[in-house]
């Protein structure tokens, strides 16, 4: 029932926008309907996400949370161990050193950064105008066969090593259903990978609840695939222990800041 009414909904979208000039509002407003509607993106005030993280040969289970109060939690099983990838509390958090297994807190500059693409939740497109965020319409573009509009959003600026850097994004929607199917970002500041751009694939569109969503998400560099990950389960507003946010108690932990 939920996919019939999910096929409904992009019909009458595609109707009503037809094949006259679109607009950056008809994009968005296509797609926050047909991925559940907007006060269904509206009512949610958090998210619980089980999947599997996939980086090279490596599969590690990976829970997520993250509430609108800014809080976020995740943490991958590694062989056998669950490591903290974050613990934000809103104003302050901590991580495990994948090197030494130690938990240290997060720094100052990423702390800053985790505050400022905060209202990308629950969906960056949700009331877009309020955030501050500027989207153009850059024009329409083939991506592996399937025709898209090519939405590019500036939100600002992130920090890297003490300078400001642009975090702008190109989103690219199938000009059929409004369904991203990728979205593209030059954040990549350092590495190997310095200066190129990370594409990502949603694909696997399913329901979730009120929501679909993609179940499948790819990272690729230069067309090469580096990291991908399938969703196993979705839950909107989900119970949440905060003690899991405290930082362990360990004479040997390090901070960054020090």
């Amino acid at each position: 029932m939920k996919k019939l009414l999910f096929a409904l909904v992009v019909l009458c979208t595609v109707s009503f926008v037809g094949r006259a000039q679109v607009t950056v509002d008809d994009i968005v407003n296509g797609y926050l309907e047909a991925t559940g509607g907007v006060k269904n993106w509206e009512a949610i005030k958090g998210v619980k996400i089980e999947s599997v993280l996939k980086y090279q040969s490596m599969e590690m289970p990976m829970v997520s949370y993250e509430f609108d109060n800014g809080v976020k939690f995740q943490k991958v099983n590694f062989q056998g161990k669950d490591l903290v990838v974050m613990a934000f509390d809103g104003k302050t958090g901590w991580k495990t050193n994948f090197m030494n297994l130690k938990a240290e807190k997060l720094d100052n500059e990423t702390i800053e950064n985790i505050k400022r693409t905060s209202k990308d939740f629950p969906n960056p497109f949700l009331h877009w105008k309020d955030k501050g965020y500027q989207v153009t319409l850059e024009g329409e573009e083939e991506i592996d066969g399937v025709k898209t509009y090519v939405l590019k959003v500036d939100k600002g600026t992130v920090l890297f090593n003490g300078q400001e850097k642009p975090n702008i994004e190109y989103w690219y929607f199938d000009e059929e259903n409004f369904v991203p199917i990728m979205s593209k970002s030059q954040n990549i500041w350092e590495g190997p990978m310095a200066g190129k751009a990370m594409e990502r694939y949603y694909s696997n569109y399913d329901a979730a609840g009120e929501l679909f969503i993609p179940y499948e998400i790819t990272n690729k560099v230069d067309g090469q695939v580096v990291s991908s990950m399938t969703i196993k389960s979705f839950e909107v507003n989900p119970p949440f222990d905060s003690t899991m946010l405290k930082m362990p108690q360990d004479t040997s932990v390090t901070s960054p800041d020090k």
